[in-house]
């Protein structure tokens, strides 16, 4: 009768000591998934508001670099006109008749020039599109655009107009880089979480395993 009674007991204490480590199990578990929900969570939200902002600085940075180089450019053709206007030569009217205007003040590729009167009448414009006089320098569709009024009616020219093509394409290669910064960083983020989780759950690790044992020592 003794010994059925030490089995009985013994396979209850097993019995407890399996529901134990389940429950141990589980709360471990749970732990480390709330640990990840709120680490992932936070850092991916701060990552993506820090490439947001990048991108908003590189976008302004951009814009400012290529209106400087416009308005350098506008500056050199205003330049030339009114050179050419105290001078009274001749012939960059003779070219701006036979020749396309941007070989006459030889400009870089990707760039177009319009000159229009006081009137914003056009006097000689190698693009179609309309322009807002209203802006010093905007971006329309895959252009930026630089309006100059220091020509002052020389050779009747009031305004000056640089149109500047592609850019479509430098924003998109910023977008890319700025998303594969992006991707870098949650990879990184994500791995250095289950490193830290894996720090985190190491004391619980242990406390199971100091239990278990207990449990175990104790039934023998």
């Amino acid at each position: 009768t003794l010994k059925i009674y030490a089995v009985m007991a013994w396979k209850r204490i097993s019995k407890i000591s399996k529901e134990w480590v389940i429950v141990l199990s589980t709360y471990e578990k749970r732990s480390l998934l709330r640990f990840l929900l709120i680490y992932l969570g936070s850092i991916y939200t701060f990552i993506c508001v820090l490439a947001w902002m990048f991108y908003t600085i590189e976008i302004k940075n951009l814009q400012e670099n290529h209106a400087l180089k416009m308005q350098n450019l506008a500056s050199s053709v205003t330049t030339r006109i009114v050179t050419a206007h105290m001078s009274h030569e001749e012939t960059l009217l003779h070219c701006l008749e036979s020749l396309p205007i941007e070989k006459c003040f030889v400009l870089p590729p990707h760039y177009s020039l319009g000159l229009f009167d006081a009137h914003q009448k056009p006097l000689h414009v190698s693009f179609d599109e309309p322009v807002d006089f209203n802006q010093k320098f905007y971006r329309l569709n895959d252009s930026f655009y630089y309006v100059d009024e220091s020509a002052q009616g020389h050779l009747g020219i009031h305004f000056t107009v640089i149109k500047q093509h592609a850019i479509l394409e430098t924003l998109t290669q910023l977008k890319y880089q700025v998303l594969g910064y992006l991707a870098l960083s949650l990879l990184f983020a994500t791995a250095l979480g289950f490193v830290l989780a894996k720090l985190f759950l190491k004391p619980i690790q242990q406390e199971i395993h100091t239990l278990d044992t207990f449990i175990k020592h104790s039934t023998h």
